[in-house]
């Protein structure tokens, strides 16, 4: 009896270790999806049980210390059995060596190895097994992985106008088990903006976009969704490295893109991922650190005479690496005309204000006493030499009227003071005809000051000027106070006005 005894042993074992480890019911293992995880003690429960079509629970590597899993069935008989593998290389279940089984109202403990992954398998013993069933894990060791996700608040994107896949937002993901992969997101775009377009999803394994090296994951999505829509990726299967993997959301920027955007994952179900899951609950996470503010906007620009003068005021609403304006100006030959590129010059340069996100006023003047039909244009650089026209290369025109006739102004301020907390300048202001006006032929222009007994204490203008409005400043600190008679002579106009200096 004992020989007898012992045949049947090996018998039974040999049948059941077949039944657990053929390679048919790896390769069912193998092709499931939708692996679940073990995330600590709790009721695990599910409602397949034939055989092809398992449930498959999963505890991530690296996980440590003692289990205990209780089997409960709600309905579906002694036909359930919970079988347990284990892996030290690798997520490939025909390379898995069966651990325990545990059968239907039993309990069972036994040690996790930090160095292997475990795979649970809930079972039929039968094709036509029904469930629902249920597991109790009632004590479990430390549980490692699930896929971590990293936002992009720590990542700073600068676009480039007119360029095509500018990064826009960047995400990380890492997990501890191969083949789980990202195979769907939905982003959503916050921000008002235009000159969008053309939205890619791409795979990276480091934290720098390379367009010619990274991989394009899903189909691009031609236009934008407008503030607060997502713009979504489907039907790609995106390995999540071990160490990590970047994804990055670009876009193709036009040229006179305006406004600001910001990527969000909204919530977990925004990211597709198949045999794994994520391991903490997304809320409105960022992928960026700001929003991205598009090239400059300049939402005006204008210019208008101003007693000879043109005043050039200009707006922007956002800024990414402005260097500054340079302003030029070329002049019309006939009213509507447009200059050639070489007859435009710079005047001047007013700084940037590098990046922003709020409206910014910008102005300057033009004194040099033009008249006719004049162009103003702003010429914008960016920080790494790139430049753009505004409001276009042909740039905007004012006509400068020119007096009718020799005028001479009162001072301002008047009376003006000296001493402390004073200032001793003063401004006088005159203007000189066109040639087509005036009845002289002299052009010469003499401005002096004389003091109250007539004599000459200052010549501020003795040259030939042009047609023009001017203004010229007199600084009176070295010389005492009392009443001043200014003087305008051109050819035989002659003007006098007093000033008024307070000690």
């Amino acid at each position: 009896m004992k020989y007898i005894y012992t045949i049947l042993l090996v018998v039974v074992f040999s049948i059941h270790s077949f039944a657990q480890t053929t390679e048919s019911e790896s390769n069912n293992y193998v092709n499931q999806s939708g692996i679940k995880y073990i995330t600590g003690t709790g009721v695990y429960q599910g409602t397949n049980l034939p055989q092809g079509d398992d449930d498959i629970w999963y505890i991530p590597f690296g996980s440590s210390g003692t289990i205990s899993i209780t089997l409960d069935n709600a309905g579906a008989g002694n036909d359930a059995y919970l079988q347990c593998y284990g892996n030290s290389s690798y997520y490939d279940f025909s390379a898995s060596s069966y651990i325990a089984t545990i059968n239907y109202n039993s309990t069972k403990s036994f040690t996790l190895s930090a160095n292997k992954y475990y795979f649970f398998v809930v079972r039929g013993s039968t094709v036509s097994a029904t469930g629902p069933w249920q597991f109790t894990v009632n004590s479990v060791g430390t549980i490692l992985g699930g896929v971590v996700f990293t936002d992009g608040s720590a990542f700073t994107p600068s676009v480039a106008a007119g360029n095509s896949n500018q990064v826009i937002g960047r995400f990380k993901l890492e997990e501890n088990i191969n083949k789980v992969n990202l195979t769907g997101a939905s982003i959503k775009l916050n921000g008002t903006r235009t000159g969008l377009s053309n939205f890619k999803f791409w795979s990276s394994n480091d934290n720098a976009f390379d367009a010619g090296a990274d991989t394009l994951r899903g189909i691009a999505v031609p236009a934008d969704p407008g503030d607060g829509n997502a713009v979504s990726f489907n039907g790609f299967a995106s390995e999540i490295g071990k160490s990590q993997t970047y994804y990055f959301l670009t876009c193709d920027v036009a040229s006179g893109a305006s406004g600001s955007v910001q990527g969000e994952i909204v919530q977990n179900s925004d990211l597709t991922i198949s045999n794994g899951s994520l391991k903490s609950a997304l809320s409105n996470e960022v992928l960026s650190n700001n929003y991205v503010p598009l090239p400059v906007e300049l939402t005006s620009f204008t210019a208008y005479e101003n007693n000879g003068n043109v005043e050039l005021h200009w707006q922007t609403a956002t800024e990414v690496d402005n260097y500054g304006f340079e302003v030029e100006r070329a002049s019309s030959r006939l009213v509507g005309t447009m200059p050639r590129q070489d007859e435009w010059n710079k005047i001047s340069f007013v700084q940037g204000h590098g990046n922003s996100n709020s409206p910014k006023e910008y102005s300057f003047t033009d004194k040099d006493n033009l008249s006719g039909m004049i162009r103003y244009r702003l010429k914008q650089i960016d920080t790494d030499g790139s430049l753009e026209y505004f409001p276009n290369k042909f740039g905007i025109e004012v006509e400068i009227d020119m007096p009718t006739k020799f005028e001479l102004f009162q001072n301002y301020p008047n009376p003006f003071f000296k001493g402390s907390g004073g200032n001793p300048t003063t401004t006088i202001k005159y203007a000189i005809p066109s040639l087509e006006t005036q009845d002289i032929a002299s052009q010469l222009v003499i401005l002096k000051i004389y003091d109250i007994l007539g004599r000459e204490v200052a010549t501020l203008v003795n040259e030939n000027q042009k047609p023009g409005i001017y203004e010229v400043d007199f600084n009176a600190s070295n010389f005492p106070s009392g009443i001043y008679i200014y003087r305008l002579v051109s050819g035989r106009f002659v003007s006098s006005k007093k000033l008024l200096l307070v000690k």
